[in-house]
């Protein structure tokens, strides 16, 4: 009876756990696209003040694009707060990442940053969009946020060996410091000053590598030169793009402009 008991109570333990680590998920992600929203719904004020119609019409389709994705996530999180569950598909990388770099946009307003994404690798990946949409998003906002208040880069770079497809992220940043390596997948740590969790973030992050087969790594991370954070999927998963289609443009640059 008292193995039963003790059994019973890890469970239940375990489900409030993992509860708890499903709403926080979702109130990480609702903050993150509300600045982004907030935002693009200023921008589009000004605009349309100042009769640049055609420009404010892009931003709004920019906005139904970030509330798309944040009702992704609630859905999901709202079936099974407990777990990252995957819908899967094929999907264009490059139009994947150039989506994430594009939506970061309202974000390098505050930030004298330059973000670039290069493809030395393309095709199709079979994988969850939202998810690993979600979590390029989370670590470009890491990266944001180690960047030094003179300005930085942050860059993105896709490539394959015959083992693995990757997406690499790196920035020139603070870097962070040897002493937290081991402790920044833990879900509830973080060293940020404001509210938003950096720990949360990269517990997701790694979750949803996990659920693809993959992983993620600290490729590498000095204190005051930045840190590379690289995504690990299985090449079964990769379709690459035949060299005869290969797209003409390899990279794609989002520079901090004029606000409006």
């Amino acid at each position: 009876l008292g193995i039963k008991l003790r059994i019973e109570r890890e469970r239940i333990d375990y489900s409030i756990r993992t509860l708890t680590m499903g709403v926080s998920i979702l109130n990480h992600s609702i903050k993150n696209e509300i600045q982004k929203i907030d935002y693009l719904a200023e921008k589009s004020r000004v605009l349309l003040e100042s009769g640049q119609s055609d420009k404010a019409a892009h931003t709004i389709a920019q906005v139904h694009g970030l509330t798309a994705h944040l009702l992704h996530m609630v859905n999901r999180i709202k079936d099974k707060a407990e777990d990252v569950v995957l819908q899967e598909g094929e999907h264009d990388i490059r139009q994947l990442i150039d989506s994430v770099v594009a939506s970061a946009g309202s974000l390098i307003e505050r930030h004298p940053a330059t973000i670039t994404a290069s493809y030395d690798a393309e095709g199709r990946l079979y994988c969850d969009s939202v998810h690993v949409a979600e979590t390029l998003s989370n670590l470009i906002r890491n990266a944001l946020d180690a960047l030094p208040a003179s300005g930085g880069g942050i860059e993105l770079h896709t490539a394959s060996t015959r083992r693995e497809f990757r997406i690499t992220v790196q920035d020139n940043g603070a870097g962070i410091p040897p002493e937290h390596l081991a402790k920044i997948f833990e879900p509830f740590f973080t060293t940020k000053k404001h509210a938003l969790n950096y720990g949360l973030g990269l517990s997701y992050c790694t979750s949803v590598m996990s659920k693809h087969g993959g992983r993620l790594s600290v490729a590498a991370s000095e204190p005051g030169k930045g840190t590379t954070i690289v995504l690990h999927f299985p090449y079964a998963r990769f379709k690459p793009l035949s060299p005869a289609f290969k797209r003409q443009a390899d990279s794609r640059t989002l520079d901090q402009v004029s606000p409006f």
